[in-house]
């Protein structure tokens, strides 16, 4: 079915509840549960993130038994996009929000925190208006893009005593931006009172099943941006679920540590994205899991039914993908989630999924033994395919520098690409027995599996955008050049006044 086929109001109508309804729905308690049973493995991470853990699979069907998902190619597509950059701004920074952000941030009571100097900045604060926080958010964006090594060089008149480089430092001294930079509240301070210590909260100040603070607190913009971008978006047809990481390293109890991740420590969020662009998300709780699921539909029949059960983290997925407007999908995976049972579930919703998996995905018995030899004897570059016994889900072994699990419930066997490859390098058994196919050359064009090398080139779809602010603005980017804008009475730059 493709989305452009599909009635367009229709769809923005099912866009839009769906996010509100991702966002506000009652929490199951199931859905908070921690435990862990004999169908999950908790991550070292934290012990509410839960791996597959299914038993090898006895019984398969026959080698050419496989019946693949056809997921139509479908682009992604801006659509409605307004006039101007300026325009597309204030779509997404509504003076509505403002304005209710500064009633919220004057009527916020002084932090009590101290002991603090006689001549503190705090005790000079005045209330702040719609238009100052429209030019706060500005400068914010200024400084973005143009890197300073502290903030205090911004508004630095040290330069040869000339006009200042930074020509926003003429509309905010430097002692109002941090005011507004340390008092601003997006929130109802009101809502969130102190947490009584006769209250048996365990310090996170909500109840079972209420969202924590932290993200009550950002929930009201989470929503409205989703909302905006699916009036300005249309999704295609590939899609990546992953677990994300929003850089914090401060005091809470929300954050959690993920050493392979490009942030690695945060609030850690689960994202549907697509090359980069976030289009939903869902709030993770520390030590309790992911929040607001999808209660999981099950089969007639208590055997069947426990067959059938996903992990509160493969749910995340079925969540993530009911939420977009009706159409065919096709959702890249890696082991966190893929089992045959979610690709099973995924199939029934009319979702295509590819991924790499683990033994205890519920794989075929014959291709877990394989996996545990890591493929001793096997030549480089072989494919051993084994469909499930339904034809449902294509199970496969690809001899690599290493041995790949890969489950995938779209392409048929033997569809292959041709790929440049670089020999790879080291005193393994396997990386020699590769050497022996590129010869003496380098690089050399060998076939891969169609579904490895779209898994490649798309599986980074959530982590895509942090690569991209880390290379930009990471530790490692002090050392490149960074744009700087020249001074007001520099005659070299006429574009400023």
């Amino acid at each position: 079915m493709s989305y452009a086929d599909s009635d367009t109001s229709i769809a923005s109508h099912v866009s839009v509840t769906s996010v509100r309804s991702c966002i506000v729905v009652e929490v199951h308690p199931e859905d908070l549960t921690a435990a862990c049973n004999a169908d999950c493995t908790p991550e070292r991470c934290d012990a509410a993130t839960l791996r597959p853990h299914e038993p090898p699979a006895t019984e398969h069907g026959l080698p050419s038994s496989f019946r693949p998902f056809d997921v139509p190619a479908r682009a992604q597509e801006a659509r409605g996009l307004p006039a101007s950059p300026l325009e597309l701004f204030l779509q997404y920074v509504p003076q509505s929000l403002v304005e209710q952000s500064a009633q919220w941030t004057n009527a916020a009571p002084l932090s009590r925190e101290g002991p603090r100097a006689r001549r503190a900045r705090i005790y000079e604060w005045r209330k702040t208006s719609t238009d100052e926080i429209y030019l706060f958010l500005g400068i914010l964006l200024y400084i973005g893009i143009h890197r300073e090594s502290r903030l205090s060089t911004y508004w630095s008149t040290q330069q040869q005593r000339e006009d200042p480089i930074h020509l926003f430092t003429r509309f905010m001294s430097r002692d109002r931006f941090q005011l507004l930079l340390q008092r601003l509240r997006i929130f109802n301070t009101a809502e969130f009172q102190p947490v009584q210590r006769a209250q048996p909260s365990r310090g996170r100040g909500q109840t079972q099943d209420q969202m924590p603070d932290v993200y009550r607190k950002v929930n009201q913009w989470s929503a409205h941006i989703q909302e905006t971008g699916d009036s300005l978006y249309i999704p295609g047809s590939d899609l990546t679920v992953d677990e994300a990481m929003v850089r914090f390293t401060g005091r809470s109890l929300e954050t959690t540590t993920i050493p392979t991740k490009p942030i690695p420590t945060g609030y850690k969020i689960w994202i549907l994205a697509q090359s980069g662009y976030c289009i939903r998300w869902l709030w993770h709780v520390h030590g309790k899991g992911p929040y607001a699921l999808v209660p999981q539909a099950r089969p007639a029949g208590a055997a069947t039914g426990k067959l059938a059960l996903l992990t509160s983290t493969q749910r995340v997925v079925t969540t993530l993908v009911s939420l977009l407007p009706a159409a065919t999908y096709y959702v890249f995976l890696d082991n966190l989630f893929a089992s045959i049972r979610l690709f099973r579930t995924l199939r029934n919703q009319q979702v295509g999924a590819s991924g790499t998996c683990r033994k205890d995905s519920g794989i075929d018995k014959i291709l877990v033994a394989e996996k545990e030899t890591e493929g001793w004897g096997i030549p480089w570059g072989d494919i051993h395919c084994i469909p499930t016994l339904d034809g449902e889900v294509n199970q496969f072994t690809w001899k690599d520098n290493a041995l790949v699990l890969f489950l995938l419930t779209v392409f048929q066997d033997g569809q292959e690409v041709l790929r440049s490859r670089r020999r790879p390098a080291g005193d393994t058994a396997a990386k020699k027995a590769a050497r022996e196919v590129f010869g003496p050359d380098v690089r050399k064009d060998l076939p891969i599996p169609r579904a490895i090398d779209e898994y490649h080139h798309k599986m980074n779809g959530v982590d895509l955008l942090a690569a991209q602010l880390i290379q930009r603005f990471g530790p490692l980017a002090g050392g490149r050049r960074l744009s700087r804008p020249g001074r007001a009475t520099d005659k070299r730059n006429v574009s400023i006044p």
